[in-house]
C-alpha cells in the first residue's frame, strides 16, 4: 500500500489520477445516456382505470390565453361527494376529481376534509360561471373527530381535487376558469 501511495505522490501519479477521474466521468456519462435512451419511444401515462361508483367528465382550465383539456372522476351526487377519495392512493390515471353541485353552495354549509384518504390533496373551488374562487390543502387524516376542515372563501358550484401541489400543473390559480363538459372522457 505504501508503494502505491509513493507512486501517486509524484507528478506522473497525479496526472494518472486526473486521467482516471476523467475517464470515470466519461464512462459514467455514456452509461447514463445509454440507460436513459433505453426507454420507450413514446412513453404514456398509466391507462385510466374505471373507479366503481364514479363517473367521468371532460373539463378544461382556461388560464390567460391558454386552454388545457383534462379528464376527471366525477362526484355529482351526495354519496359520491361524501366518499370522494376515501381509501384511494391515486386518481386511477385521471387528472383530478371534480365535485359538481346542482346549484351554488354557501361555503358555510359545505366543508371538505381528508378522512381516510391516505394522500395529501389540494382543492380549488370555482363559482357557477366557472371562475376561480380559492384553494386550500388537506393532509391525510384517519378519524373524522381529528380531521381539520377547509372551506371555499366564497360561494362555489365546483370543487377540483388533485394530489397536493398539483393545481399548478393544471394551470389552476387566480384568474383561471373551469369549464366542465357534459359527457365523460
Amino acid at each position: 500500500m505504501s508503494r502505491l501511495a509513493t507512486s501517486l505522490d509524484t507528478e506522473g501519479g497525479v496526472r494518472f489520477l486526473w486521467w482516471l477521474i476523467g475517464a470515470s466521468i466519461i464512462v459514467g456519462f455514456i452509461v447514463f445516456v445509454a440507460v436513459g435512451a433505453n426507454g420507450p419511444k413514446d412513453p404514456a401515462l398509466a391507462p385510466r382505470q374505471g373507479v366503481p361508483g364514479f363517473g367521468t367528465i371532460a373539463f378544461t382550465i382556461e388560464h390567460g390565453a391558454v386552454t388545457d383539456d383534462f379528464c376527471a372522476l366525477l362526484a355529482a351526487d351526495d354519496t359520491q361527494r361524501q366518499t370522494g377519495m376515501m381509501g384511494r392512493r391515486d386518481f386511477g390515471g385521471y387528472d383530478a376529481m371534480v365535485f359538481a353541485f346542482p346549484t351554488a353552495i354557501d361555503p358555510k354549509q359545505v366543508y371538505f376534509y381528508n378522512r381516510r384518504v391516505p394522500i395529501a390533496l389540494s382543492v380549488a373551488w370555482f363559482d357557477g360561471q366557472g371562475q376561480f374562487v380559492s384553494t386550500n390543502d388537506l393532509e391525510p387524516c384517519a378519524d373524522i373527530g381529528s380531521c381539520p376542515t377547509i372551506r371555499a372563501t366564497k360561494p362555489f358550484k365546483f370543487a377540483l381535487e388533485v394530489a397536493k401541489g398539483g393545481l399548478g400543473r393544471l394551470g389552476v390559480g387566480p384568474g383561471s376558469a373551469l369549464r366542465v363538459g357534459h359527457s365523460g372522457c
